[in-house]
């Protein structure tokens, strides 16, 4: 699981192009944001890959979206992933939360 996590987690800035950033304005991003948003609040396993990062591992795992996780901090809606990578130490919920402004609301 370890191993899995640091893949994973290994975004460590929000990108600039993210679609969970304030300054978005491509409307397909903004259409993306909003059905990840939707899966965030029903899926407790939903991970939002990183469009920066088009990494994909053997095993099919992709880099976590960094913007995704500062969103979830900022709305209190951690799921399973993230609980795990706080708890692990591979993603600091301080970190996260410094870079809440910089996400929607």
């Amino acid at each position: 699981m370890r191993s899995i996590l640091a893949r994973v987690c290994s975004v460590k800035e929000i990108c600039t192009e993210c679609r969970f950033r304030k300054t978005t304005t491509d409307p397909e991003r903004i259409k993306e944001r909003r059905e990840h948003i939707a899966c965030l609040k029903t899926d407790i396993l939903h991970r939002v890959p990183c469009r920066s990062d088009q990494t994909e591992y053997e095993d099919g795992d992709q880099p976590f979206c960094r913007g995704a996780a500062v969103y979830m901090v900022k709305k209190g809606m951690k799921n399973a992933l993230l609980k795990a990578a706080i708890e692990e130490g591979f993603m600091r919920e301080d970190d996260l939360k410094r870079e809440a402004d910089l996400v929607v609301d």
